[in-house]
């Protein structure tokens, strides 16, 4: 019983002093890892945030959306800035796109304000 209170105090420190390991198809292992490279964790933290902080999960990866979706952007913008200006349909389609960009971080931000919010709410209970 003592292992599990030491456990238990050694995770609200933060300290990772214990390993779990499990087995899974080498196919699964490489779709962790690509999932965690998209979202910009390892794949420890990766699987850590799957069991205990979905919703941070969730936002990691619409940040990672939003990133890819400013980069196109911002290439279509270099390359008609290059060639001498941007074609009347380009303006329709770039600015759907920030469009878009601008949904998605206001989506997150809500998200953002609602974990917060129930953060709040969980120290003060306690």
């Amino acid at each position: 019983m003592a292992n599990d209170k030491n456990e238990s105090i050694t995770m609200e420190n933060g300290k990772k002093d214990t390993e779990i390991k499990f087995r899974c198809p080498i196919a699964k292992k490489a779709e962790f890892k690509e999932c965690a490279d998209e979202v910009g964790l390892t794949m420890s933290d990766f699987i850590r945030t799957l069991i205990f902080g979905k919703e941070k999960l969730v936002i990691l990866s619409k940040g990672a959306e939003i990133a890819k979706a400013l980069f196109l952007i911002h290439t279509d913008l270099e390359y008609f800035r290059s060639n001498g200006g941007i074609p009347d349909e380009s303006v329709r389609a770039i600015t759907e796109a920030l469009n878009d960009v601008s949904s998605q971080l206001n989506a997150v931000s809500e998200k953002l304000t609602d974990i917060h919010n129930d953060n709040e709410e969980a120290e003060a209970d306690e």
